[in-house]
């Protein structure tokens, strides 16, 4: 929930952007591997050496997941770090703001309660 005690929603075209971006399996699989890597995130060389795919390649990806609002990017020195951004995570799968996306797989935590959408 929301500090103040909301689920988080998402309005039904920005949740169809999101799912239509992890609808490739490059995406999805950069996803997956930023919840697992919980609120540390991965930088882009970690990223491209578990997926073996061309930095180039990778890049497009990458952006595609930042426009959809699904990651954040930070710039470290010379290493840009990707971590999920966890109000869309939360929003589109419907977990506390307070949980740690690392500390649970997300399929478990309150997958009954599904965010409001709101259509257009």
């Amino acid at each position: 929930m929301s500090p103040s005690g909301e689920t988080a929603s998402l309005a039904f075209d920005e949740a169809a952007r999101c799912l239509a971006e992890l609808g490739h399996p490059h995406r999805l699989h950069v996803f997956h591997l930023l919840i697992r890597a919980g609120d540390a995130g991965l930088s882009v060389g970690e990223i491209q050496s578990v997926l073996g795919i061309p930095k180039s390649t990778l890049a497009h990806h990458i952006s595609a997941l930042v426009s959809a609002g699904l990651m954040a990017q930070r710039r470290e020195g010379r290493i840009q770090r990707c971590k999920v951004d966890r109000r869309t995570l939360f929003a589109l799968t419907g977990a506390d703001h307070n949980i740690k996306a690392s500390a649970s797989p997300l399929w478990k935590t309150r997958a009954a309660r599904i965010p409001p959408i709101s259509r257009p």
